[in-house]
């Protein structure tokens, strides 16, 4: 609320003196308003905290057992064919791939109109069918959607029944647009449209066999074993890999099955050394990002998040038996944080891997590494319900809210408290106005009655 006053009877900066009282009375609601900002800074800080121990737990997660921690890598010979990519429970090894045909869907393309809008066909029905459904599917045909455009919109609107989609094409010519339906996959092959429940108007265009293609499987051998997909993506086919196919050999015939003439692709899954490194290396680095979070002004006197730093720190090194990070060229800072030797890293994955493996994965049964401890630890901490910071985070922010409403109760003392002054000095003013008023008028009398006298 504002107010004016300007003392002009009394001659006094009432304003001044006002907003001085005011000010001094504002200090409590000052002090909240600092511990408010304080609190939010905590808070943020926290929260930083909280994210980065989120991190840290991917990392512990990408080396808990030794499927995570040994990373592969697999190559081929030729990118011609194939590609191929593995995952973290592929087993290093050879194999010998041959691609005889690709997957491709069912393309059934009609003989084309000169005009996909205007030209109309008859009503009734189409009976829409394929290998892969146990019924035709009717699509009903009328004099609001017997055009070409309309038969397709029509086809599309049971896409979901029939598995089958339609488009049409321009090839340029006299009669250039064409109507083409598609299948989803493989299973939608033999594809056909019946329009001889259609009636009146133009004949409905029939299917060109010269450009339209049949549903086939991907066939391909490996190691000696003939196998069938969907799909060009075969993720089965070698365990752990996942193999794209690009493109067939020539001179495969799908009927007679013979592969000693087709071109083989060497596949190698190898362990990937280097994977290995990252992974390691990335770990260090998110927990030297939660140290760095840790030392926040704001956390300084935290003794919850520096139980937690201390809580990990003990997970880095096994006191029974002497284990610990340092083995795999890995030490601790000064400033708490994690210092990485790459090069007696790289040498302990070339030349000791199960060793590596051990002190982070354990055995995957009974004996927990290092990954496994900390991954524990850290599920813990960042539980959203029961975890350490969780409740830390609920008390700032119960905290908050009181400040809030402290400084909201403040506020309205001092501005009834303003009003009260306000209207004190008022009241003064009009006093001292008066007073001017009533001395001005006795001058005035005293002056008329002098010159009376004389």
């Amino acid at each position: 609320m504002s107010f004016t006053l300007g003392g002009l009877a009394s001659g006094m900066d009432t304003n001044a003196i006002v907003e001085a009282l005011v000010g001094v009375k504002r200090t409590p609601i000052t002090r909240l308003e600092e511990r408010k900002t304080q609190e939010n800074a905590r808070l943020t800080a926290i929260k930083t905290f909280d994210s980065k121990l989120d991190a840290l737990l991917a990392k512990a997660d990408a080396l808990e057992t030794g499927r995570d921690l040994l990373a592969t890598q697999a190559s081929a010979s030729s990118d011609a064919y194939l590609s191929a990519t593995a995952t973290s429970s592929a087993v290093p090894g050879s194999y010998q791939i041959k691609v005889g045909q690709l997957a491709q869907v069912e393309k059934s393309v009609y003989q084309g109109v000169a005009d996909k809008s205007t030209t109309t066909f008859g009503t009734g029905s189409l009976q829409l069918s394929h290998a892969g459904l146990s019924g035709a599917v009717e699509i009903t045909i009328d004099e609001n959607n017997n055009t070409l455009e309309g038969i397709r919109d029509a086809i599309n609107a049971k896409s979901t029944d029939s598995g089958v989609t339609a488009s049409i094409i321009n090839d340029g010519s006299g009669t250039p647009y064409r109507l083409v339906l598609t299948g989803k996959t493989v299973q939608e092959s033999n594809i056909t449209l019946d329009a001889s429940s259609l009636t009146g108007g133009a004949a409905f265009p029939i299917k060109d066999a010269d450009v339209s293609r049949s549903a086939q499987q991907a066939i391909v051998q490996v190691d000696g074993v003939t196998i069938l997909s969907d799909s060009n993506t075969l993720t089965e086919a070698i365990p752990g890999v996942t193999l794209d196919l690009k493109q067939a050999a020539s001179g495969f015939d799908p009927n007679t099955l013979e592969w000693d003439a087709i071109t083989a692709t060497n596949v190698a899954v190898t362990t990937d050394n280097a994977g290995i490194q990252k992974k390691v290396e990335d770990f260090v680095s998110a927990f030297n990002d939660l140290v760095k979070a840790s030392k926040n002004e704001s956390l300084a006197n935290d003794s919850g998040v520096q139980g937690v730093l201390r809580s990990l720190r003990s997970k880095l090194f096994n006191s029974a038996d002497g284990s610990g990070l340092y083995q795999l060229g890995i030490k601790t800072e000064k400033d708490g944080s994690l210092a990485v030797d790459a090069t007696k890293l790289s040498k302990m994955i070339s030349d000791n891997l199960d060793g590596l493996k051990n002190l982070l994965s354990g055995d995957d049964i009974a004996v927990k590494g290092i990954a496994d401890q900390l991954k524990e630890s850290l599920t813990s901490f960042t539980n959203p319900t029961t975890g350490l910071l969780a409740g830390r985070q609920s008390i700032i922010e119960s905290s908050l809210r009181s400040l809030d409403k402290e400084i909201a109760r403040g506020e309205d003392r001092l501005l009834a408290y303003e009003e009260q002054l306000y209207a004190k000095y008022s009241a003064m003013e009009q006093m001292v106005s008066s007073m001017n008023s009533q001395a001005s008028y006795f001058s005035q009398q005293a002056a008329v009655w002098s010159n009376m006298g004389s």
